[in-house]
């Protein structure tokens, strides 16, 4: 970290994932309060989503066999899912300006500003740009390395395919991937510069990778993987002893599952429906919900070190808007 804002001269994987716990040391107080409303207003959100799920399970139940009468509430318990997300993005977005501003070692990180705000959701909008464009350049690659693989087929004379072999996937599959999460990464910046600069400046954080391109993807590999494996982990381990989790883990695996019939679609629904009226119900929402918001807390605070970070690197015009950590 530096004073003033000033770039360090290497972008370091490890100081970047631990800057969280740096603040944690240096600001307690800040960093708990943050984390607490981030924790209670992920874990309202889980519990809402939940909840709507468990009417549309009751309506299940009382349906019998006659899947078509609430096939449209299905539908709208996932609108209403997607609703949550929305009517709650505001307040997500001024609370990951004040985990900018404290990560930046702001004064007062609490503050409301327009103006961050509003460029903080442009760059998140430029992301997703950026992340359907990358996907439409990885399309093209993967179409163009597949055609390349057909024709070397014909000349060899492979016509039982053999010339795709497993290697060969794994080079069409990881190309797209790889082209998609580089482009990513290089602007990974732009939040936190949106945030600690008030503007949108894509030059800046394009160039906030100049030499660590390769340990910036680092970082975010292992960040992402570690946001798989705790909130992966805990479905996965938790629905052993966790009725809710375990039922609905059941309904997002059926909802992602097309082969299956109406009744088989509808099951894990059902299911969800007779834990609503059991006593101990409420206890595994409150737990799970807690728990997964607290995984998510971590990561979530882990990724917003990378970005400022980075942001630190970039090219500064006017080295006010920067306090820097180290300050």
């Amino acid at each position: 970290m530096s004073a003033g804002g000033t770039a360090p001269a290497r972008f370091s994987v490890r100081a970047a994932l631990g800057l969280w716990l740096t603040v944690l040391s240096r600001r307690p107080a800040a960093f708990m309060s943050v984390s607490l409303v981030t924790v209670l207003t992920q874990a309202g959100l889980f519990w809402l989503t939940t909840q709507a799920y468990i009417d549309i399970a009751l309506a299940l139940e009382n349906a019998g066999e006659r899947w078509d009468e609430v096939s449209g509430q299905l539908q709208r318990a996932n609108l209403m899912s997607w609703l949550y997300m929305i009517v709650f993005l505001p307040f997500w977005l001024w609370l990951e300006t004040i985990w900018l501003r404290l990560f930046n070692n702001e004064e007062r990180p609490w503050r409301f500003h327009w103006a961050e705000l509003g460029h903080l959701a442009l760059s998140h909008l430029v992301l997703f740009a950026i992340y359907m464009a990358a996907l439409i350049v990885s399309f093209i690659l993967m179409m163009v390395l597949m055609m390349i693989a057909g024709i070397f087929m014909v000349i060899g004379g492979d016509v039982d395919g053999s010339f795709f072999s497993a290697p060969m996937m794994v080079t069409i599959v990881l190309v797209p991937l790889i082209v998609t999460g580089v482009l990513l990464a290089k602007f990974s910046a732009l939040p936190a510069l949106a945030v600690m600069r008030r503007t949108l400046d894509l030059g800046a954080a394009w160039r906030a990778t100049k030499g660590a391109l390769w340990r910036t993807v680092a970082a975010w590999i292992i960040a992402l993987g570690l946001y798989g494996g705790l909130i992966g982990g805990y479905a996965l381990i938790g629905q052993n002893w966790s009725p809710v989790l375990r039922a609905h883990v059941e309904m997002m695996t059926a909802s992602f599952d097309p082969a299956l019939d109406a009744e088989s679609f509808f099951q894990p629904y059902i299911a969800f429906a007779s834990l609503s009226g059991a006593p101990d119900t409420a206890v595994w929402l409150v737990v799970d919900s807690l728990v997964v918001s607290v995984l998510y807390l971590v990561t979530y605070a882990i990724m917003r070190g990378i970005g400022v970070t980075l942001a630190w690197r970039a090219p500064v015009r006017d080295q006010a808007h920067l306090q820097g950590a180290g300050a």
